[in-house]
């Protein structure tokens, strides 16, 4: 089964939704503090993810986190350029958010 085929926000919604799904949020958070982890990957011209590398770290524990749901990603639509199958390279920002304190 592939993943995200159809238009540019169709697959982002699809993406956020896939990553809410299977992220465990810490729940060591201070209130209201915000981590980001920056990761890359590519989808191959087969669909698959690879290449995945963390580009701008948080925490040790949410950079793997975020590595590991990435990595349990179903195959993508492959990317299309000229009638041709292509490796698309994707930059996917995560944030981790405490809930605010009452």
């Amino acid at each position: 089964a592939t993943i995200y085929p159809g238009s540019q926000i169709k697959l982002l919604e699809a993406l956020r939704k896939f990553m809410l799904r299977n992220l465990r949020l810490p729940d060591d958070l201070q209130a209201g503090e915000k981590i980001i982890v920056m990761a890359s990957f590519v989808v191959n011209k087969n669909g698959q993810i690879e290449q995945i590398k963390i580009i701008n770290a948080g925490r040790e524990d949410l950079n793997k986190e975020v590595q590991r749901v990435i990595n349990k990603m179903p195959f993508w639509k492959p990317g299309m350029q000229n009638g041709n199958t292509v490796s698309v390279y994707f930059k996917l920002p995560v944030t981790f958010m405490s809930a605010e304190e009452e």
